[in-house]
C-alpha cells in the first residue's frame, strides 16, 4: 500500500494539470494604474469567472520597444482562459501611458511596485502567485522587477538582456577610465531604437546621450554606472539570495541581445529553480507567432486558395519560417512559459504530454534541421557535449618553391605575419550580397533615413534564420582594394582582409556554442577596429561560404607600432558543415552593425609565431 501512493499521487497531479477547465473571463480595456510620482499607466487587464470567493494567480505583461500595452492581448486571453488574471500595460513613455522612457531605470522599477500594489488589492488576485513576462525591452523588464519587487514570484524572459552597456556596446572592458576598452558600440542597433523611440515614444533625452558617449568614447564612467542601474547581471546576489525561478529565452542568431551574456548570468544562479533556451532565431522571432497570430491570418489566407500548387508552395515556405498555421498556442516557446508558469503558480508538476515540467536539462539549444524537426543540444558548454579544437594562425610555405600561404595549424608555428589595411570593406560581411545595384540603393535609402543604419545585416539575419538554406555567403576569394592617399599619392592595390582556412574535414563538422580568439597585432594608428568572422567554405559544384559566426574588437589610445593584444568572443552559435568543407578565419577592418574609428589606408600587422601565438578555438559537438 505504501508503495502505491506515491503513483496514486502522481496520477491525480497528471489528472490535474490535463483535465484544467476553460475558464470565462471579464476583460478590462482601459486601467489606468498611477505610479509614486503621479505617472499615468496605461493597462488592461483580463480577470477569470471564478467561484465565489475563488483567487487566480496573476500575469503581468510590459511591452517591447516601440509597442504598447495592446502587443499580448493573445497570450493574455489564453491565460484567462486557462485561469490567470493577466495585467498588460505600456512601460512609461510609451503610447497611453505617461512619463519619459525610463530603459528599466529606477521610474520603472517604481512602477513595477504601483502595478503590483494594484493587483494585491482586487479580491480575485492570489497575491502570492505572481509572475510577470515579455518580449525585448520587456523581457528586459522583467528581470530587473523580479529583483527590484519580492512579491513577483517567477518571470520568463523573451528577447531580453542580463546587461544593457555589452548589449549596446560589445565586449565591455573593465578600464573604461582611460578608454582603452575592447568595446565596439552596435551603432546599427543602437541607431534603430533611439530612431523609434524618439518617432514613437518619449524618449528620455539621457537615452541618446548616453549612445553618444560611447560613440565618442567620452565620460563612460557615467555611461557604465547608468548601465549598471539597468543590468540584472548587477543584482545576481538579490536573484541567489531569493532563488527566484527564472526561465530565459533567447535566439542565437540575435545580434542586439546576444545569448553569450545570457548564458554568462545563467551562469552565476546558484539554485536549481533556473532555465534557458537558446533558440534559431533573430530578435524575437523565435516566439513572435505566440503572440501575434501570424498563423491565424495566414491559415485564413490559405483556406481561400484551395489545394494546389500555390498552396503548395506557401505550405513549404511557411514550414520553412517556423510558422504554425493555426492559433498561438503552437508556439513552442511560448507553451513552455506556460508550463513554467503552471508550475511555480499553480503548483502543477506534470504538463498535459505527461513530463515531469521540471525535470528538463537546464540549458537547451533548439536548431532547426531539415526534417523540419528541432534537435536539442543540452547544456552546449558542458564538455560532455562540446570539444574545444585549437588552431593557430599561419602565414608560411610548403618548401622554398611554393608560394606563401595563410592558414590555420592544429601546432604552433615560426614567426610570421601578414598586413591588411584600413578603410575599404570586404566580401566578408554580417549582411548578405543582393544583385546588381540593390545592395547600394538599400543602404543608402536606409541611412538617409535612419543615419548609418544598413537594412541588408537584418535582412540577411532573418533569412537565415528561418529559410533553411539560406546563409549569409561571401566570394572572400580577392580581398584586394585601390587605395590612394599621402601614403600612396599615385593609388596602389593593398589587402583589406585576409582570409585563414583549416585543412579539408572529411566529415560534417558540429559547431555548438561561441568560439573563443586570442589575436596579436602590431596597429600603425593609434586607434583599430577589427572584425573577425568564422566561416564555413565548401567545395565543388554549387560550392558556398557560409557564416558561422563573427565578433568585432575595437581599442583606442594604444601606442602605435606595438605589439598589441585582442581578445574575441564570438557570438554563440550553432551551424553544421557539410562534408568535404574547411573551415576559415576571415579579418578585416569594417562591418555595417557596427562603429569603425580606423583611419584610412592604416596597416595592421597580425603577428603569428613565438611569443604571438595568434590562435582561434572552436567548440565542436562530442
Amino acid at each position: 500500500m505504501v508503495r502505491v501512493v506515491p503513483a496514486l499521487t502522481l496520477f491525480i497531479t497528471m489528472v490535474v494539470s490535463t483535465v484544467a477547465s476553460a475558464y470565462d473571463f471579464q476583460h478590462y480595456g482601459n486601467v489606468g494604474i498611477y505610479s509614486a510620482d503621479g505617472t499615468y499607466l496605461s493597462a488592461k487587464m483580463n480577470v477569470p469567472v471564478g467561484a465565489p470567493g475563488e483567487k487566480f494567480p496573476v500575469i503581468i505583461f510590459c511591452n517591447s520597444w516601440a509597442l504598447g500595452e495592446s502587443e499580448y492581448d493573445l497570450q493574455a486571453d489564453l491565460f484567462a482562459e486557462q485561469g490567470y488574471v493577466t495585467l498588460s500595460y505600456a512601460a512609461r513613455g510609451w503610447y497611453g501611458s505617461g512619463g519619459m522612457i525610463n530603459a528599466t531605470g529606477a521610474k520603472d522599477m517604481e512602477d513595477i511596485n504601483a502595478l503590483v500594489d494594484y493587483l494585491v488589492a482586487q479580491p480575485e488576485v492570489d497575491a502570492d502567485n505572481i509572475g510577470m513576462t515579455g518580449v525585448s525591452l520587456g523581457g528586459g523588464m522583467t528581470l530587473m522587477a523580479a529583483a527590484h519587487e519580492p512579491r513577483i514570484k517567477t518571470v520568463v524572459s523573451f528577447s531580453g538582456w542580463t546587461n544593457i552597456l555589452d548589449s549596446m556596446y560589445g565586449g565591455w572592458a573593465d578600464d573604461t577610465s582611460s578608454g582603452q576598452g575592447q568595446a565596439t558600440l552596435r551603432s546599427a542597433w543602437a541607431g534603430i531604437l533611439i530612431f523609434a523611440g524618439d518617432l514613437i515614444g518619449n524618449l528620455d533625452p539621457t537615452v541618446a546621450q548616453m549612445r553618444d558617449r560611447l560613440a565618442g568614447n567620452y565620460e563612460l564612467d557615467q555611461v557604465a554606472a547608468w548601465a549598471a542601474e539597468r543590468s540584472v547581471e548587477t543584482y545576481v546576489d538579490e536573484y541567489n539570495a531569493r532563488q527566484i525561478p527564472v526561465y530565459m529565452i533567447n535566439n542565437y542568431q540575435d545580434q542586439l541581445f546576444q545569448a553569450n551574456q545570457m548564458e554568462r548570468f545563467f551562469s552565476k544562479l546558484n539554485y536549481d529553480a533556473k532555465r534557458m533556451d537558446i533558440n534559431k532565431g533573430i530578435h524575437i522571432t523565435g516566439e513572435i507567432g505566440g503572440f501575434i497570430n501570424i498563423g491565424g491570418t495566414l491559415a485564413d489566407f490559405m483556406s481561400i486558395l484551395g489545394d494546389g500548387p500555390i498552396r503548395n508552395a506557401l505550405t513549404g515556405i511557411f514550414g520553412a519560417l517556423d510558422i504554425q498555421l493555426g492559433d498561438i498556442s503552437n508556439n513552442g516557446p511560448w507553451k513552455k512559459a506556460h508550463r513554467w508558469f503552471d508550475h511555480h503558480l499553480k503548483g502543477i508538476a506534470i504538463d498535459v504530454d505527461g513530463n515531469e515540467i521540471m525535470a528538463e536539462e537546464k540549458i537547451q539549444l533548439k536548431d532547426k534541421v531539415a526534417s523540419g524537426r528541432f534537435k536539442d543540444w543540452v547544456a552546449p558548454r558542458d564538455s560532455a557535449n562540446v570539444v574545444d579544437q585549437t588552431f593557430y594562425f599561419d602565414y608560411s610555405r610548403s618548401s622554398i618553391f611554393s608560394p606563401y600561404r595563410t592558414g590555420l595549424k592544429t601546432q604552433t608555428v615560426g614567426n610570421s605575419s601578414y598586413s591588411i589595411y584600413t578603410g575599404k570593406d570586404t566580401d566578408a560581411t554580417t549582411g548578405m550580397d543582393l544583385p546588381g545595384n540593390l545592395d547600394g540603393f538599400i543602404d543608402t535609402l536606409v541611412s538617409f533615413l535612419l543615419d548609418d543604419i544598413t537594412l541588408t545585416s537584418t535582412l540577411a539575419g532573418l533569412m537565415e534564420a528561418h529559410l533553411g538554406d539560406v546563409h549569409r555567403t561571401a566570394k572572400l576569394d580577392d580581398f584586394t582594394e585601390y587605395y590612394a592617399n599621402i601614403s600612396c599619392p599615385l593609388g596602389c592595390y593593398r589587402e583589406a582582409g585576409v582570409k585563414y582556412e583549416t585543412g579539408t574535414f572529411n566529415e560534417a563538422k558540429e559547431f555548438v556554442g561561441a568560439a573563443k580568439m586570442d589575436l596579436w597585432v602590431e596597429p600603425q594608428s593609434s586607434d583599430v577596429h577589427l572584425v573577425a568572422y568564422v566561416y564555413e567554405i565548401q567545395s565543388g559544384w554549387g560550392a558556398k561560404n557560409r557564416l558561422i559566426t563573427h565578433a568585432p574588437v575595437t581599442r583606442r589610445g594604444v601606442v602605435a607600432g606595438q605589439p598589441l593584444h585582442m581578445t574575441f568572443d564570438m557570438v554563440f552559435s550553432k551551424f553544421t558543415t557539410e562534408p568535404g568543407s574547411k573551415i576559415a578565419v576571415v579579418f578585416d577592418t569594417e562591418d555595417p552593425l557596427y562603429q569603425n574609428v580606423n583611419g584610412y589606408n592604416k596597416r595592421v600587422k597580425i603577428l603569428h609565431g613565438d611569443g604571438y601565438n595568434s590562435s582561434v578555438t572552436l567548440p565542436f559537438a562530442n
